[in-house]
């Protein structure tokens, strides 16, 4: 893999994964209800889970990023995201088949609720596959200027893109919402 696409996958990653880690650990109690209403562990183990979920988050994001500048450290990053976004998916995967499509997906703290969907699972699958490529090792080439310009356009374009479609997620009324349930996510 080019050098260039490798540390562009590699921050993308860490970006993503670092913004939601952020809104989690400024919000723990928001995640553990978030997580609570999941109805997929004991209720004895929420808090446990949700901090371990937010430290496990922290610790990839950290990897991932640290990777950019100590190569050893991408295979556990991208190895630790892969994890978490595959826990998460499932989490989601398991709810909607429950007929659970009420469920904020706790990735974005308390005021911006995101109800769990199919396009939530879409948006975690691309996350999964930025993960495994991520952990491609890349080709030893030297960068030059204009790769430091690609990645940084790549990285604002992504993040731009990233927001938008999240916002969309957030404010988008979901066939299985009532009017008065698309008014709150709205407000």
């Amino acid at each position: 893999m080019d050098p260039a696409l490798s540390i562009w996958l590699t921050a993308s990653l860490a970006l993503v994964l670092g913004r939601s880690c952020l809104h989690k650990a400024a919000a723990p109690s928001h995640f553990q209800s978030s997580l609570a209403a999941y109805q997929i562990l004991p209720a004895r183990a929420h808090r446990f889970a949700a901090k371990s979920l937010i430290a496990f988050e922290a610790l990839a994001t950290l990897c991932l990023a640290g990777s950019l500048v100590i190569e050893g450290l991408r295979p556990i990053g991208s190895l630790a995201a892969l994890l978490l976004l595959t826990v998460y998916s499932g989490a989601i995967a398991l709810s909607l088949m429950r007929g659970r499509r009420d469920l904020d997906c706790g990735c974005d703290g308390p005021g911006k609720s995101r109800p769990i969907s199919p396009a939530l699972l879409a948006r975690n699958a691309v996350l999964i596959a930025l993960a495994l490529l991520s952990a491609i090792p890349p080709q030893p080439r030297q960068l030059i200027a204009i790769d430091a310009f690609s990645i940084v356009f790549a990285l604002v374009t992504f993040g731009l893109l990233y927001e938008t479609l999240n916002h969309l997620g957030q404010t988008a009324r979901s066939p299985f919402s009532s009017p008065a349930q698309h008014a709150r996510s709205v407000s």
